[in-house]
């Protein structure tokens, strides 16, 4: 890499990448807590409100590794709306990746070795079971893997 970080690789020394990203993440804090920016055509504010929700989606950045802003992700994460729950883990991000990231690789919802994949409720609603789809190498569901997103599938049983 010559010195230069995996971020200026991807993104150049500016980090525009992860700056907006930063501010991609920041929108839905701010959405959740209907910041007053927020303000369509009419002038009517906007944001949630007190409605039952879940996030889900690649928000490429993680609270633990990699070279986007921690802020904006840990806060979201931490939201007094969102669920304070555990994330799921999987068995098959410890076997991808037993000497890299190992602390966090049961968490790791990306091939690349990270977890970036989100699926998180809002604290109104009650949760069943959550998971990262990623089986261990000698489980018959492997073979489903093949042929797949560098993404692994994260998913959310709960009542509603």
């Amino acid at each position: 890499m010559n010195g230069s970080s995996r971020c200026e690789l991807h993104d150049g020394a500016e980090q525009r990448n992860v700056c907006r990203n930063h501010d991609e993440i920041r929108f839905w804090s701010d959405y959740l807590s209907a910041a007053d920016y927020l303000v369509d055509d009419q002038g009517r504010g906007g944001g949630l409100g007190e409605s039952p929700f879940v996030l889900l989606g690649d928000l490429n950045a993680s609270p633990y590794e990699g070279d986007a802003s921690r802020t904006a992700i840990t806060g979201l994460l931490r939201h007094p709306k969102m669920a304070a729950i555990d994330f799921p883990q999987s068995l098959g991000g410890i076997e991808h990746s037993p000497k890299v990231n190992q602390q966090h690789s049961a968490l790791h919802t990306a091939v690349w070795r990270m977890q970036v994949d989100y699926v998180r409720p809002s604290r109104a609603l009650p949760i069943l079971q959550q998971a990262v789809f990623w089986p261990h190498s000698n489980d018959s569901q492997f073979s489903l893997l093949k042929n797949t997103s560098d993404h692994l599938l994260v998913f959310l049983d709960l009542t509603l």
